[in-house]
């Protein structure tokens, strides 16, 4: 997480790929497994049960698809052209709005997306979306 800047300003999905390109680049050295697990926790609310972890789990189908964006464009940066679907991932987790990034929380990858699209603009006036 070192390597690619990460603090604790980043959004969460900056994050969760943070965490699994780490360990996906440590599959590379001998004896670390393949197998992966990824559970997201966050400070208890009043709607967590006391008995359970205030957390979620990323399905296993989830992190093939880390994996697979992270073999694709990742090594190790965030990928801005797959941004959308960290956020899809994130989003199939149920992890509640409340715990995600705060407001003001800044993605690298959304940033070099924005930038591309504002390099493609082809007329004057013409409108993009972040």
């Amino acid at each position: 997480m070192l390597l690619l800047g990460h603090n604790r300003s980043r959004r969460l999905e900056d994050t969760i790929y943070a965490v699994a390109a780490g360990k996906f680049a440590a599959e590379l050295a001998d004896g670390v497994g393949k197998d992966t697990s990824l559970l997201v926790t966050w400070k208890r609310r009043d709607a967590n049960s006391e008995k359970r972890v205030a957390g979620k789990f990323i399905e296993p189908k989830e992190i093939e698809k880390l994996h697979e964006i992270w073999e694709e464009c990742g090594r190790p940066k965030v990928p801005s052209s797959r941004y959308q679907d960290l956020v899809g991932l994130t989003k199939a987790a149920h992890i509640p709005d409340e715990v995600r990034s705060k407001h003001g929380a800044v993605s690298e990858a959304k940033w070099e997306a924005f930038a591309d699209k504002i390099n493609q603009l082809g007329t004057p006036g013409e409108k993009i979306s972040f």
